[in-house]
This record gives structure tokens, C-alpha cells and sequence, in this order.
């Protein structure tokens, strides 16, 4: 608009308010209020605007609660804000609603942001959805606001129903809105899309999502983008995330140390996790020092990391009290993690139980821990129903260990084939066993290759020795 032609326009509004002032009409203040405003004169228009909202008009409400906002009046902005939304104002709704939900008030902001929603202020969903969140309303009703939210577009709305839908267990109808929040930029999204992306197999795209995550600082991201990578580029990695504060990133350090034979750099690194706080940090260092005989520094950290919830420490002090002798200290132990729904504690307890001739006990619980796909307790139960004869049933629990990497498993799934004269299942068994390293598996398909006159029977007959072994 021309300069002109504004100064007229202008000109024309003042005429027109002042002509309907005469009749004290409370919109005819509120557009002069409007004017004033305009021109950069805020103190006529406040005062235009409070006759205004004194009149009953709720525009001019909530005018004046923005301008008394604007200049600090705390308290004279929400009284006019809460007016103004009483009159049924939905901009004036949704600011209390603001206002109140900033200062914690989350209880009472609720059912001014549904006002604001109901009346169509879209962004207002936010606020529902969120105010649901915090007090764990109803699911469903959560998910409804969740959705309205993110289909404003706000992207950490879009990011918090991808979250919920994927705690549903909704994994593809999630991914969605995670790309489409990551894509906005949100690095949570960008992780978790990453992480969706690995546990589905597709390693390089979710590869590319954690970099962008690593980009914008996440930790986690950085930890991740460190498995399955060369030893030095890991590394790397690990030390970027410890640097940008990932706790655990400590603790994956040092695994990669032990696992070089560095257990020096790994103790120091396990030290630094344990001092943290972390409890995989102290159950780690306690197995170091375990391993080096300084049992009761091993104790004092196992202990501490069961005061702090860590049930897996449970089954490492009763491992280290069995190999003192200890075996009431050690079920005690292995009583309370199974109790805690430990699945080694149920395989462990078992184990005691077993070697004390309870099989029913050890039975019962090695079922619970095998059912719940723990490897070692498909073995020791297929071991347990082998020796009372219940011979099919312990192939069907230790080929299913067998299939899923358990190296003992694969030596007794070959024996049983092999005593029902498969003997062509259990070679490929027996090798499979062999190429994992179980020395068992290895003596058996050295015995049976030199039977059978094989090409490689001289090989694995050698390796069999070399473990002290004299295959038959």
C-alpha cells in the first residue's frame, strides 16, 4: 500500500471509531486500540484497549493482556488472558494455557488448551497431547491428540507419536513419523530411526541416520555408530561418545581393550564407568578383579552394584562364592536374581540344584529360562532329559541352542543324531561345533573323520591333541 493511500486508510479507521465511540462501544475502543498500535503508540492503545476489555469485548482482553505481557506485567497479562478465555477467546485460551503450563501448572492448563483445540486453533493439540503425557492419561485418547499434534507439523509432536507408536510395539506405522521428524531435523528421531533400521537389518541406511544423529551431538548415537567397525575407527567412535558424556561408552571402551589383552586400559576405563555410577562399570571391574584373584575387591563391587539394582551382579557373586566352595552363599544368590526374573539365575540355580540330584527343581527352572530363549538352559535341559531318556525331546531344545550359535549344544545335537545313527547330521553338527570352538565337538569329528578314512581327519585330529584331547 502506498503512503497515501495508508494515511488515508488510517485516517478513515480513527474516523470511523471515534464516530461509534459516541455510542461507548467496547469494539470501536478496541479498534482504536488497534490504530494506536500501529502508529507505535502503545500507551494509547493500552488505554483503549482496557476500556475495551472492561466493555466485555474479549479481542480487546486479550490485546491488553499481550501488551501488558509485552512489558512485563506478569500478573495483570494472566488476568486479562484468563478473562479473555472465559469470554470464550481461543487465542486467549491457548496463552493462558501457555503461561500456565511454563510456570508447571500442567494440571490446570489442560482444559484451556482443549478449549483452544475445540475451537480450532490447531497448535493447540500440542498442549493437550502433552499435558496427557505428563499425568499418563488414557492411551487412546493420548494418541488422538498425539496425532492432531504432529499433523501441525511441530516436529517435536511428530517425534513424540512416532516414540508412542513404537512403545506399542507399532514399529512401521512409527518409522513415518520418525523420518519425517528427522528429516525436520530432530536428532532423537534420528536415532531412533537408526535403531529401527539396525534391528531390522538394514544396517546401512540406519547407519546414515546415526551420523546425522552423532552431527547434532547424541551420544548414543555415537556408542552405535562404534559396532561392527574396525577396532581403531570403534575406538574412535567410543571416544566421542564419552567426550559428548555416554556413561556406557566407557564400559564398551574397555571391552574393546580386554578384548586386545589390554586389561590395564580396560580397568582404568571400568573405573571410570564405576566412579559414574554405572552399574555394567562396577560389574565389570569386579570381574577384572575376579579374574586376577583379588576376590574382595570383587565382592565389595559386586555388592555395590546389587545395592544399585544390578540383578546381573547377583549371578556373578554367586558364581564367584561356587568357585570358593561356597554353594548355600552361591544358590542364595542365584535364588534371588531368578526370583528377579533373572534368566541366568534360573539357569545357574538349576545347575545347583541339578548337581545335587533335585532334577525335578532343576528341570522346572531350566524350562522357565529356556523358554525364555536362554541358550544355556535349552543345553542343560536337553542335557537333563537326555539322562532319563527323553531322548526326543532333548534333540528338539538342543537343536533349537544349536540353531541360534550355542557351540555345546551343537556337540550334544550331534551325539544324539549320531547314537540314532545319523551320522551325516551329526558331521555337519559336530563341524559346525568344531568351526566355533568347542573342543568336544572338536574330538568327536576328529574321531569320526579318521573312521571314516577322511581326507581332513589328520587336521582336526591334530587340533583334538593340541587341547589335550585323544580322539578314539
Amino acid at each position: 500500500m502506498k503512503p497515501n493511500v495508508w494515511l488515508a486508510s488510517q485516517k478513515r479507521g480513527f474516523e470511523i471509531a471515534w464516530a461509534a465511540m459516541d455510542k461507548r462501544d467496547p469494539k470501536a475502543m478496541g479498534t482504536l486500540g488497534d490504530l494506536y498500535l500501529r502508529r507505535g503508540k502503545t500507551g494509547k492503545a493500552e488505554e483503549w484497549y482496557r476500556q475495551s476489555a472492561e466493555g466485555g469485548y474479549p479481542p480487546g482482553m486479550f490485546n491488553l493482556a499481550l501488551l501488558l505481557a509485552k512489558r512485563g506485567d506478569a500478573g495483570g497479562s494472566e488476568e486479562w488472558y484468563r478473562k479473555a478465555a472465559e469470554a470464550g477467546q481461543p487465542e486467549g485460551a491457548l496463552n493462558l494455557a501457555v503461561l500456565l503450563q511454563d510456570r508447571g501448572d500442567l494440571e490446570e492448563s489442560e482444559p484451556w488448551f482443549r478449549q483452544a483445540a475445540e475451537s480450532g486453533l490447531a497448535n493447540a493439540a500440542v498442549g493437550v497431547a502433552n499435558a496427557l503425557s505428563a499425568r499418563d492419561g488414557d492411551a487412546e485418547e493420548t494418541l488422538l491428540w498425539k496425532r492432531r499434534a504432529a499433523e501441525t507439523g511441530d516436529t517435536a509432536s511428530v517425534y513424540n507419536l512416532g516414540l508412542m507408536l513404537s512403545g506399542r510395539g507399532e514399529l512401521q506405522e512409527a518409522e513415518p513419523w520418525y523420518r519425517k521428524a528427522a528429516e525436520q531435523g530432530s536428532v532423537p528421531a534420528a536415532l531412533n530411526l537408526g535403531t529401527l533400521l539396525h534391528e531390522r537389518g538394514e544396517s546401512e541406511e540406519a547407519r546414515e541416520w546415526w551420523l546425522r544423529a552423532a552431527a547434532g551431538g547424541d551420544a548414543t548415537a555415537m556408542s552405535n555408530l562404534a559396532v561392527n567397525r574396525p577396532d581403531d575407527e570403534a575406538e574412535s567412535w567410543y571416544r566421542r561418545a564419552i567426550e559428548a558424556g555416554n556413561i556406557e561408552a566407557l564400559n564398551s571402551l574397555g571391552v574393546l581393550h580386554r578384548k586386545r589383552g589390554d586389561n590395564a586400559e580396560a580397568e582404568s576405563l571400568y573405573r571410570a564407568a564405576a566412579a559414574e555410577g554405572s552399574l555394567f562399570g562396577m560389574a565389570n571391574l569386579a570381574a577384572i578383579c575376579d579374574d586376577r584373584g583379588d576376590t574382595e575387591e570383587a565382592e565389595q563391587l559386586y555388592r555395590k552394584a546389587i545395592e544399585a539394582g544390578n540383578i546381573e551382579a547377583l549371578n556373578s557373586l554367586g558364581a564367584l562364592h561356587r568357585k570358593r566352595g561356597d554353594n548355600a552363599e552361591a544358590e542364595s544368590l542365584y535364588r534371588a536374581a531368578a526370583a528377579a526374573g533373572s534368566l541366568f539365575g534360573m539357569t545357574n540355580l538349576a545347575a545347583i540344584c541339578d548337581d545335587r540330584g533335585d532334577t525335578e527343581e532343576a528341570e522346572q527352572l531350566y524350562r522357565r529360562a529356556a523358554e525364555g530363549g536362554h541358550l544355556t538352559a535349552m543345553y542343560g535341559l536337553g542335557e537333563l532329559l537326555t539322562k532319563r531318556g527323553d531322548c526326543a525331546e532333548a534333540e528338539q531344545w538342543q537343536l533349537e541352542a544349536a540353531m541360534n550359535g550355542h557351540p555345546p549344544s551343537m556337540n550334544a545335537y550331534a551325539q544324539l543324531r549320531a547314537d540314532h545313527g545319523d551320522l551325516a547330521e551329526a558331521e555337519t553338527w559336530w563341524r559346525n561345533g568344531a568351526e566355533a570352538g568347542n573342543e568336544f565337538a572338536i574330538c568327536k569329528l576328529a574321531t569320526l573323520l579318521g573312521e571314516q578314512g577322511r581326507d581332513d581327519a589328520a587336521e582336526w585330529h591334530a587340533r583334538a591333541v593340541a587341547l589335550g584331547h585323544e580322539p578314539g
